[in-house]
């Protein structure tokens, strides 16, 4: 089945505004269309806009609603601007003689958002129901095998990787062999093991040794009932499968939106539990801050009652004081009267001296200086009382406590501020998306994977039970053979011969699998020392029965390689499939040349692209390839030849032209 592509037409995507068409039609002798953009005017664009049109996606197995989120960024704006809300793609394309015109017209609502998609089919004059349109699609070019002709240069660095983690080699195992018919061939040995059970039945109640016929028969009714149920159970698993591969494929592309976010994640989670604790201190804060202040409400006077206690605690300083000078002067009046009276001295007992003139003079001057001392103070009283009263209404401790709260309290909140600046950037980095959301995507592609595992085990069992039954089914052919009436039936000879082809068919998918398994990596091997600049550095590749891929030594060890190294082997085993495919089609690359140095680009036009023997379509840009380079390395194998250029200033608007 050879499907090449004849024409495509884009209206309002990306940055081309209105209709824009490029014809695709090549010769065998020059089936290379070379289209030639410069980064952002609109290659890939034109790359996505192809994609689009057929399977309704810009990428492999993008979930719906990352399509609906996508589409209005598609729509070319100033198209929008004018109110020209139409956004349409067609293809038209060639199948063994029939043509294909597939036409996705996209109608958006005046905001811009909303939107109404319509698929629009026709094969030569008749026009396809739009509910079959995706199974017609499917059935020339079906979406598993696009991966092996619309490539894109993320999914051909990418495409190595891929082939190290089991779940993707099951994907591209099942893609590659729906690329080579396998599972054709598959349908066929069901239908013939049908066909083969139900002859056997019919023989079973031909036969004359009724008895035992009859015990074979319900043997053979048991096998079938379980075979059926079987074959029930395995096309339950394959829905179950291609249900949880559909959900983990669009999980993954939502997991891999967020990659890059798990450092991010801890951070904030971090910062989420530092604000938690931060606020919890904050409130213990406060809380003390209000019981010192429902405790210290004396605290504010404290200026004022300390002033108060001052000017009390000084005068009684000076009442005491006072009184201390005038005790002195009673004490000296006291002296001066017992010296006055003679006599013994009270304290030392001795006689005192007989008084004079003097001590008469001296005891008056005392006595006067005593009674102007007490007529000065008017007896003034030490108020010990009230000192102690003021004193206890002043509390000294309260402010420098509330003081130091509200300076730790201003530290947390200024820690809660840079915490919170913090969790601002990171989620504005998250672009919406929350740590519990991250968490739930993560958790459930672990589910899908170990539900998948689990599928995949139980579909293994339901394999080797299918495998147990048809042994004894083939047993039971022998025996109701042996039994008299049997030979030279014609429902026997049904029966045999459907045998027979059901287990040719199984020795020979099982054979055609290996074989084209080796084909290709023949073939692949070839190719990839082709293009590699050392090929003697390398002893070739090996492809294991699930298709994961080892790169050699001359020694026969493994190797490593590079990136470009990596792309190279990537587009060795494209070729070597493409080569093998029952489907033959064209392949259409986006900047396929990026990695490459001058040497290895070279090699991958002159060596891989022959090898195709097909249609093939490049996107690249200068840094790739120039024209000139297109002209010395291709050579008359460009059919045609296209450039996207800017017209205006506009980045919004770009156009196609053709080469001449």
């Amino acid at each position: 089945m050879a499907i090449s592509f004849d024409k495509l037409t884009i209206k309002n995507f990306g940055p081309y505004y209105g209709e824009h068409s490029i014809d695709l039609t090549v010769s065998e002798s020059a089936p290379v269309v070379v289209i030639f953009g410069e980064n952002t005017l609109g290659k890939s664009q034109l790359f996505s806009a192809l994609r689009w049109c057929l399977y309704g996606a810009f990428a492999p197995h993008q979930a719906p609603e990352a399509v609906a989120q996508e589409l209005p960024m598609r729509l070319n704006v100033p198209a929008k601007l004018r109110g020209d809300l139409d956004l349409e793609v067609s293809v038209a394309f060639s199948v063994s003689g029939s043509t294909y015109h597939l036409t996705r017209h996209a109608r958006f609502f005046a905001d811009g958002s909303r939107f109404s998609v319509k698929p629009d089919l026709r094969i030569d004059a008749s026009v396809v129901p739009e509910s079959s349109i995706e199974i017609e699609i499917g059935r020339v070019l079906h979406p598993q095998i696009s991966e092996f002709f619309l490539f894109d240069a993320e999914l051909l660095e990418t495409f190595y990787e891929r082939l190290d983690t089991d779940r993707e080699r099951a994907l591209i195992r099942s893609s590659i062999e729906t690329v080579l018919g396998i599972p054709g061939l598959q349908l066929a040995q069901r239908d013939v093991s049908e066909l083969a059970n139900d002859a056997m039945t019919r023989q079973a109640k031909l036969i004359e040794n009724r008895r035992q016929s009859e015990a074979i028969a319900s043997r053979i009714r048991e096998l079938e009932s379980e075979a059926k149920s079987i074959e029930a159970d395995r096309h339950e698993l394959t829905l179950q499968l291609d249900s949880g591969e559909a959900e983990l494929r669009e999980v993954s592309a939502k997991l891999k939106t967020l990659e890059g976010l798990q450092a991010d994640i801890r951070e904030l989670e971090g910062l989420e539990a530092s604000l938690a604790d931060g606020q919890a201190n904050e409130v213990e804060i406060l809380r003390g801050m209000r019981r010192l202040l429902a405790s210290g409400w004396r605290s504010p006077a404290s200026v004022v009652l300390g002033r108060t206690l001052s000017r009390v605690q000084d005068r009684n300083s000076a009442v005491n004081e006072k009184n201390q000078i005038i005790a002195t002067a009673r004490t000296r009046v006291t002296v001066l009267e017992d010296r006055a009276k003679g006599g013994v001295c009270p304290t030392c007992e001795q006689l005192l001296p007989p008084p004079g003139p003097e001590t008469e003079a001296e005891l008056e001057t005392a006595k006067g200086e005593l009674s102007a001392l007490l007529a000065e103070t008017g007896g003034g009283q030490l108020d010990l009382e009230l000192e102690r009263r003021v004193g206890a209404l002043i509390d000294e401790t309260t402010i420098p406590k509330y003081v130091d709260l509200y300076r730790q309290l201003s530290r947390v909140r200024m820690m809660q501020y840079e915490r919170g600046r913090g969790q601002a950037e990171i989620r504005d980095r998250m672009q919406g998306h929350s740590a519990a959301t991250v968490r739930t995507v993560v958790e459930r592609a672990r589910a899908l994977e170990s539900g998948i595992s689990v599928l995949r085990a139980a579909e293994a069992k339901n394999a080797r039970r299918a495998d147990t039954l048809a042994k004894e089914q083939t047993k039971l052919t022998r025996e109701l053979q042996r039994l008299p009436g049997s030979a030279g039936s014609t429902v026997a000879l049904e029966t045999a011969f459907y045998r027979y082809v059901r287990d040719l068919l199984s020795q020979s998918v099982d054979e055609f699998r290996e074989d084209v398994r080796f084909r290709v990596e023949a073939d692949a091997q070839k190719l990839f020392l082709q293009l590699i600049r050392d090929p003697e550095g390398y002893g070739g590749l090996t492809i294991s029965a699930d298709y994961q891929i080892e790169l050699l030594d001359p020694r026969g060890n493994s190797r490593q390689t590079s990136q470009g190294g990596k792309q190279l082997l990537a587009l060795s085993l494209i070729g070597a499939l493409k080569r093998a495919a029952i489907r033959g089609g064209p392949v259409v690359l986006d900047s396929p040349l990026g990695r490459l140095d001058l040497e290895h680009r070279a090699n991958v036009l002159r060596e891989w692209i022959p090898a195709l023997g097909g249609q093939t379509v490049l996107l690249v840009q200068s840094g790739e390839l120039t024209m000139e380079d297109a002209r010395t390395i291709l050579g008359n194998l460009v059919g045609r030849t296209y450039q996207i250029v800017r017209p205006s200033n506009d980045p919004e608007v770009a156009v196609i032209e053709a080469v001449n």
